[in-house]
């Protein structure tokens, strides 16, 4: 790792992350740290590759659940038994741990940080070493980039940065910088499952049968490709899906529905956080139901609270009169412009300045999840604007998903 930059591009379940992990470990304990040489020394590497002495380092999450979940507790089982110490380990937001370094008076610090922190939340340190782990926002990113000028305590030299990723969002900044015309000081690597002696090869073959060529590609490969044929390439489970969680009672909520009879019917519900975030935390989702169980299922779940406003398809007129009179579900006719809708979900999708988009969804909603994964063009729609005409199959939760993001920002420009 003589280079300033190292991206480690890898596909899913190829190690990138463990071994982000494990670099974030040595570089925090230092070369001359005791089970550091030892686990040079084991797998026959330089003993001068880590600087000696203990340093900071941040391991960077694209959210604070993803730093729980992925880094903070594999961290904490790679670490010595005795003389750390940790802060929020498993609080949202930043956490932080440090370790006591034999022969050394400073401690050796780990801070575990994330995209949703933005920009300013990796200003202030100087450090050895930052870890990005998956692709976040190029703005946060630059200011890491700001955090290892200054030279290491111990050894003199400028800090470096590493991200590790599996390219499932096209061609980004990532490939523009650091592959197709690679920055001075970057080295990129490249790592694939079957690299991975921990992975069985006949559960991979199994698993890559679900992806097109395309997506293969960067998932079995970590390639960067054009994601051609998704109609939002932007959509990531580590960036848009996250764990369920209790919605607070002042946020606003609203629902939507696609009517199916036998294609399913599809029922959304969102939320709007207080940066305007929206989170669907909850699907219904159901093909063969008259539309008085729809109904029931509907107000059962709004027992405790009230929607804002409710939409459905517009050609479903006889479906939303039956609802309000028959079962007391009232809905609005949504709009069903399919190019807006799909462009004011893609808006919702996009990173904005602090690392965070503007649409989550919550990981119980498996089946809005599934279709927006695979809610795809046809091969040659022959349109200036192909997003018109995505194919119409598997789409039920996408069409309620565009009425209630469509719907919200209507709602809110008229509720004021």
């Amino acid at each position: 790792m003589g280079e300033i930059v190292t991206c480690i591009f890898g596909g899913n379940r190829s190690g990138k992350t463990e071994l982000s992990r494990v670099l974030a470990v040595l570089y925090a304990l230092g070369g001359d740290h005791p089970g550091v040489r030892a686990f040079l020394a084991g797998n026959r590497l330089p003993s001068g590759l880590i600087p000696k002495g203990p340093g900071r380092v941040y391991m960077v999450a694209l959210t604070s659940n993803d730093s729980i979940r992925y880094h903070r507790k594999r961290i904490r089982s790679l670490l010595p038994e005795k003389g750390v110490k940790w802060w929020n380990f498993e609080g949202r937001g930043e956490a932080r741990c440090t370790i006591e370094v034999p022969g050394y008076r400073g401690l050796a610090e780990i801070y575990f940080k994330s995209n949703d922190q933005g920009r300013e939340g990796m200003q202030g340190d100087a450090c050895r070493l930052i870890v990005m782990d998956e692709e976040g926002s190029e703005a946060v990113w630059d200011e890491c980039a700001m955090r290892i000028a200054d030279p290491d305590p111990y050894s003199g030299a400028p800090g470096k940065l590493v991200l590790s990723m599996t390219p499932l969002k096209g061609l980004t900044w990532v490939y523009d910088r650091y592959v197709s015309t690679p920055e001075e000081g970057s080295r990129s690597h490249w790592l694939t499952a079957t690299d991975n002696p921990h992975m069985d090869p006949v559960f991979l073959r199994k698993v890559y049968r679900r992806y097109g060529a395309l997506e293969l590609a960067a998932r079995e490969r970590g390639e960067f490709v054009t994601l051609e044929g998704r109609v939002y390439p932007l959509f990531s489970r580590s960036a848009h899906v996250v764990r369920r969680f209790d919605i607070p009672a002042e946020w606003p909520r609203y629902r939507a529905m696609d009517f199916g009879v036998r294609n399913p019917s599809c029922v959304l519900w969102g939320a709007i956080g207080p940066d305007d975030s929206l989170y669907l935390y909850r699907e219904h989702y159901r093909a063969g139901w008259p539309m008085s169980k729809h109904a029931d299922v509907i107000k059962a779940e709004e027992t405790h609270y009230s929607v804002v406003c409710g939409w459905a398809d517009p050609s479903a007129r006889q479906q939303i009169l039956d609802m309000r009179r028959s079962h007391g579900v009232s809905f609005r006719p949504a709009n069903n412009s399919v190019s807006l809708g799909v462009s004011a979900v893609k808006e919702r999708l996009a990173l904005e300045d602090d690392g965070r988009p503007r649409l989550f969804i919550f990981d119980s909603c498996i089946n809005t999840i599934k279709e927006i994964e695979n809610y795809t063009l046809p091969p040659d729609t022959g349109n200036k604007d192909p997003s018109e005409k995505p194919l119409k199959k598997d789409d039920h939760a996408m069409d309620a998903m565009r009425y209630l993001v469509v719907g919200v920002k209507r709602g809110k420009l008229a509720i004021g």
